[in-house]
């Protein structure tokens, strides 16, 4: 916005698809206005568990499995959550949780409802995606 009046619109889920993608999502994204989100890295279950930012981005390089309990019990209800894979394997999350995998540069958005989380999207890598190129 410039003075009140709209010059540019964006959607934030297309900014986040970009950025995961092409590698610029950090721990510095933050996104301003009526709210604000804000990214933090991990490598490894433990570190997930202390993350209370809606943006979780995935840096390990290791073959790890995670848990939907890994996840901090303190994050708020009836908020979205990314979780961005900018690492080099997939995440994995354990059979009964029936999560999907999450390979590199992709995503998934979850929603907190009474302390249960409920995927909404799960962006898959696509072979025309621009910045792929």
């Amino acid at each position: 916005m410039d003075n009140g009046t709209v010059i540019a619109q964006f959607r934030l889920d297309y900014l986040i698809e970009a950025s995961a993608r092409s590698g610029l999502i950090s721990s510095e994204l933050r996104v301003k206005g009526n709210f604000s989100m804000n990214s933090e890295e991990f490598t490894n279950s433990e570190e997930l568990g202390d993350i209370t930012s809606n943006i979780m981005v995935y840096t390990g390089e290791d073959d790890d499995f995670f848990e939907v309990e890994d996840l901090n019990s303190n994050l708020p209800d009836n908020a979205l959550y990314y979780i961005v894979n900018n690492g080099n394997d997939e995440i994995r999350f354990d059979d009964e949780s029936n999560w999907p995998n999450i390979s590199p540069r992709e995503f998934i958005i979850l929603m907190k409802v009474s302390g249960s989380y409920f995927i909404l999207n799960h962006e898959r890598s696509r072979q025309d995606f621009p910045l792929d190129n």
